[in-house]
């Protein structure tokens, strides 16, 4: 079968959605799939990372990007509906609000089918036009056919990562010689990138700033408070701290090995996404375990809100704004010891499934799909959504249990086994290759 599939993703910043689209791309044209991918999002002059024909072109994946928004035109649906004609398109593949309508036009236009990707817990009504609806977890599910949408027209296929790319013992991932992650070999080596160079110790993120690098981390410079670039460094000393590097794959003590706790959180900066739950967790945490730092990777409308909460909560020097993380987020992710999900609506975040593949200790809410991926204390920790408390409460366990002395999970081999579980779940269950199979299968099916 000489399958064409037309990619329809709505303008947005580089997130889950558009992963989705050039992971599932690559595994589609491995099969044999000629895949297109069309957005009608403009060049990001203000940051070239969050252009998508950069982030697409850097994945080696054939699109296209017109220049006429998606809502409500149709100028645009008939130069979709061209486009379909053209090449020959046997189904339109969509993504996001705008061009789930646009597209499902276009194709009925065309007398083809079109499948859209329901990524969050959205409104029925941008489906309307959709031939079937690709829903990434049970939640995303079960919130459609709540709506009154036709159960028929709904298939479940979980998301999945490539979790040979993130996976802790990845080649090439810079290690310490006991086996830890190495911070200072990780700022020269596969290092976030973001048009600049690797810079040192982490400092505070000023208003309107974004860090440089992740792996290496900014440095604030002494009395101006502004970043300086220079050579990658270990995570600081901090107060009370000896400043040596990691002794394990995870935090002891600041008595033990004189390291930080570094806590993360990958999300639009939106208020589904809960960040502002974060940083008062991180206030609470903070009011006991001075070594902990916690870090913002995302960009969004909030940005400016939330860093002046970190500054009304007296917590701005532990508080880091990373900006987008782009293709190295294996880097970034393996300095973490936890990871935060605290979302009031979900889906099924991709960033959650690589974070488990990376052996970390994750904390989600009870919202949306990601219940379906964690289970409490065995794999990762969940909590009522909303509840910051809660959040501050698995952060201490973490930091006092996490070379699995005392306490641990109920599987009983502690935070080692919770973090070895964490992998073995998305390996077993949530794995590109699965994942791709099952969509393509549907494919082909319609």
């Amino acid at each position: 079968m000489n399958l064409k599939i037309l990619e329809l993703m709505t303008p947005s910043n580089i997130g889950g959605a558009e992963n989705y689209v050039v992971n599932l791309s690559k595994k589609l044209a491995e099969k044999g799939v000629e895949v297109f991918i069309m957005s009608s999002v403009p060049e990001n002059a203000k940051n070239r990372d969050l252009s998508v024909s950069d982030f697409l072109s850097k994945n080696k994946v054939p699109f296209k990007i017109i220049h006429i928004s998606f809502k409500y035109s149709p100028i645009a649906i008939l130069r979709i509906y061209n486009f379909i004609k053209k090449n020959n398109i046997s189904l339109v593949h969509t993504h996001l609000s705008r061009a789930n309508v646009a597209g499902a036009i276009a194709a009925r236009l065309a007398g083809i089918k079109s499948v859209a990707t329901a990524h969050g817990l959205n409104k029925k009504a941008q489906y309307k036009y959709s031939d079937y609806v690709i829903c990434v977890s049970k939640a995303v599910r079960e919130n459609l056919l709540s709506q009154g949408m036709d159960g028929a027209r709904l298939k479940l296929i979980y998301n999945g990562i490539d979790a040979e790319r993130f996976s802790p013992y990845a080649e090439g991932l810079p290690k310490r010689k006991d086996g830890a992650p190495d911070a200072a070999a990780a700022g020269s080596g596969p290092g976030v990138e973001t048009g600049a160079e690797p810079v040192g110790e982490p400092g505070p993120v000023r208003a309107g700033e974004e860090a440089a690098s992740v792996a290496g981390l900014p440095e604030k410079a002494p009395e101006t408070g502004q970043e300086k670039v220079g050579k990658p460094a270990v995570p600081r000393k901090s107060a009370g701290g000896s400043g040596k590097g990691r002794k394990g794959s995870c935090c002891e003590p600041e008595s033990k090995t004189g390291r930080t706790f570094n806590v993360g959180i990958i999300a639009r900066l939106s208020r589904e996404k809960g960040v502002d739950l974060f940083i008062e967790a991180a206030r609470l945490v903070l009011g006991g375990i001075s070594d902990a730092r916690f870090f913002i990777a995302g960009t969004g409308i909030l940005k400016e809100e939330l860093i002046k909460k970190t500054r009304d909560a007296g917590i701005f020097n532990s508080v880091y704004f990373l900006g987008f993380v782009g293709d190295n987020l294996v880097s970034f992710l393996n300095e973490l010891d936890a990871v935060v999900f605290p979302s009031l609506k979900e889906g099924l975040p991709l960033a959650l499934l690589e974070s488990m593949a990376m052996e970390k200790i994750v904390i989600i809410s009870d919202a949306g799909g990601m219940p379906e991926v964690v289970e409490d204390g065995k794999n990762g920790f969940i909590v009522k959504k909303g509840d910051a408390e809660a959040i501050y409460q698995k952060l201490v366990f973490v930091y006092n249990n996490c070379c699995g002395g005392t306490g641990g999970s109920r599987d009983g081999g502690g935070i080692s086994g919770m973090r070895a579980e964490a992998r073995k779940t998305i390996v077993e269950k949530f794995n590109i290759s699965g994942w791709a199979d099952k969509t393509m299968d549907f494919f082909i099916s319609i």
